[in-house]
């Protein structure tokens, strides 16, 4: 593999190859920072002199100089930004209840990674804040048209807001009800908040969704924290166990409910959204095949999995038993 000689980001001036014992084979390389590098305010004061760099960081240093030169690589970063700020601009109307969320995961993550213990009240100010926000948004919306966005992987209507009004309310008093018990077992506060925005956020796009990626991605997003909050407490051992149990019950059934899109997405001729799969299914004739039979046994399977109806609940009893933030 020929390596390009384009001088490093690092600006090294001196390079001394080491090898280690052949059972690691890593090798490193004695490297002097020139003035101009030694003088950086990007490196600690520490790392003045001579340091010890692996080769590889060097190498991937200079391929990422090389990246960012290329012309090509410019004008498609620049297209794709492009269309994602005219789908925001254009869409974002449309999702203004779940941007609202979204703000305010990231407000939390900043206040986090930035101050101390001494601000958590502005947590939970900030996460309380953004759900009641986002309520107020989804009243303000609603009696109005329904509406399709996204290319028609989002829909929005009054039979969705209901929905999400719900699960926002729910989110809204999970938080003050059990906030109490997460700083009485000494957890983290910061993770636990952004555990459930995160879920919520995720059924919010559940209820709006109108293809099979968005149906399947965005149940997802809500298992995947439904998992780590289920075993938020890590030392208890019934949290272990329910996150267990949780855990693979759930990737079980998003394996059969995948499976499941597959079947109804060949039978249709490669359609995803909801209305073209039922005209593709007309058009190709497919609608009375055994495929599409299978197709609606995974999904039944895969769905009643993750909603556990009898006979599918024997996991949901221990999980409950394990998941108690209200105590």
């Amino acid at each position: 593999m020929l390596i390009p000689q384009i001088p490093s980001l690092l600006l090294l001036r001196e390079k001394k190859f080491t090898t280690r014992r052949p059972s690691t084979s890593t090798r490193h390389c004695s490297v002097r920072l020139s003035p101009i590098a030694e003088n950086s305010p990007l490196l600690p004061p520490r790392s003045l002199g001579r340091v010890s760099v692996p080769v590889w960081l060097i190498i991937l240093s200079d391929q990422l100089l090389i990246i960012a030169l290329n012309e090509n690589f410019i004008l498609d970063s620049t297209r794709i930004f492009m269309k994602a700020f005219h789908l925001l601009l254009f869409d974002g109307s449309f999702i203004f209840p779940e941007c609202i969320l979204i703000f305010g995961l990231i407000l939390l993550l900043m206040i986090d990674s930035t101050s101390d213990q001494k601000d958590i009240p502005w947590l939970y100010f900030i996460s309380s804040t953004s759900l009641v926000m986002s309520i107020t948004a989804l009243l303000f919306r609603w009696r109005e048209e329904p509406m399709i966005s996204f290319s028609g992987n989002f829909q929005t209507n009054n039979f969705n807001e209901i929905f999400q009004f719900l699960i926002l309310l729910c989110s809204t008093l999970c938080i003050p009800l059990s906030v109490e018990y997460i700083e009485c077992t000494e957890m983290a506060i910061t993770e636990f908040l952004l555990f459930v925005l995160t879920a919520t956020l995720g059924g919010m796009f559940l209820c709006g969704a109108n293809d099979l990626i968005t149906i399947f991605v965005a149940p997802e997003c809500f298992s995947l924290c439904s998992y780590l909050l289920s075993g938020y407490t890590k030392k208890d051992v019934r949290s272990n166990e329910a996150t267990t149990k949780y855990l693979l019950m759930g990737g079980a059934s998003s394996s059969i409910l995948v499976h499941g899109f597959s079947w109804l997405y060949g039978s249709s001729g490669g359609e995803i959204e909801l209305q073209e799969i039922v005209n593709g299914l007309i058009n190709t004739q497919m609608y009375n095949s055994p495929g599409i039979s299978i197709a609606l046994i995974f999904i039944t399977v895969g769905i009643g999995f993750k909603l556990s109806p009898a006979p599918s609940h024997q996991w949901t009893p221990d999980v409950y038993e394990g998941v108690r933030f209200v105590r």
